[in-house]
């Protein structure tokens, strides 16, 4: 789905509509097995998904203002305000659905000759690479820096019994997916004085004393080119491992009742764990915002939350 711009004398100012062509090439695989089938009870099973996607067609003529060899159209922006009414997506010919366009990084400027077509350039700045090596930073430099599609997803259970009493246990993941952690922005962004700030952020800054800091110096000036917060500072590894649900029953035995056919008890959690490199709440949770051209982004998401349920199930004759 596209929204294209009509012309003024049809009434709206846009339209959906389908458009371009999408190629998806996958395969899935799914492993169930009974370990053990008596007394004691073991079963193990899961399944994996592998999935490529690639666009054949955006149904629009390359742009020219951009250094991008195939036809691309960007997605919807990240947000409403003056800092973040761009976009991160972009939808290119011959590559994955979605991927991240910005600015790559090289660490952080040594001297005033390290940022091309700047003015008053200190040491301990961003620098920006000059990806067409013309000597100017500008939208010719814009790269591709993320790809918000995993290269599979996967999960696995593990069941056991004995006599009346389970015990189960389900995970799921994904791996190799990224994500476009707007948040950090804010959070790990010295420029912000009027945000709240992590404490690594100034304690790890730049200063002459310490020339090879994680974070730019407290006064760097970040918005030296449009845009330039959408750099691949902000991309994060996605790949996580969640323990989503785990239930302990209990089949009761009671004497035969004419209308009561079994009864369980059982408690149930959801949410105990996730195992991730990703710096934000929960890298499965990340906020779009229903936009249908805006995907892979955390923009001020909330994690999943832990529940416990306890209940009582039982079947009638």
């Amino acid at each position: 789905m596209q929204n294209i711009k009509l012309g003024a004398i049809v009434g709206y100012e846009t339209m959906w509509i389908n458009l371009g062509e999408v190629q998806n090439q996958g395969i899935e695989l799914e492993l169930n097995t009974v370990v053990l089938d008596g007394d004691f009870k073991t079963s193990i099973g899961g399944n994996i998904a592998f999935n490529k996607n690639k666009i054949l067609d955006v149904g629009y003529s390359k742009d020219t203002s951009y250094t991008f060899d195939a036809a691309f159209y960007f997605g919807d922006n990240i947000g409403d305000n003056s800092r973040t009414r761009s976009p991160i997506n972009a939808y290119m010919v011959n590559q994955p659905v979605g991927i991240f366009v910005g600015y790559k990084t090289d660490g952080l400027t040594t001297d005033t000759t390290d940022m091309f077509g700047y003015r008053d350039i200190e040491p301990g700045n961003l620098k920006i690479v000059d990806a067409n090596g013309d000597g100017i930073i500008d939208n010719l430099d814009l790269s591709i820096i993320g790809d918000p599609n995993p290269d599979f997803i996967y999960g696995f259970y593990l069941n056991f019994g004995y006599k009346d009493i389970g015990l189960d246990f389900l995970f799921q993941g994904s791996y190799g997916a990224e994500i476009f952690n707007i948040n950090n922005e804010v959070l790990k962004n010295p420029q912000k004085t009027n945000k709240a700030k992590l404490r690594e952020v100034y304690e790890e800054a730049w200063t002459p004393d310490n020339p090879d800091a994680k974070y730019p110096r407290l006064d760097m000036n970040e918005f030296l080119i449009d845009n330039a917060l959408f750099t691949d500072r902000w991309v994060s590894d996605a790949s996580y491992l969640k323990l989503s649900n785990v239930t302990l029953s209990y089949d009761l035995k009671l004497p035969k009742v004419p209308v009561i056919g079994s009864i369980k008890l059982y408690a149930t959690a959801n949410n105990l764990f996730t195992l991730t490199k990703y710096e934000g709440y929960d890298p499965e949770m990340i906020n779009n915002n229903s936009k249908k051209l805006k995907t892979g982004i955390d923009h001020n998401s909330f994690p999943a939350a832990k529940t416990y349920v306890f209940g009582i199930n039982v079947n009638f004759k």
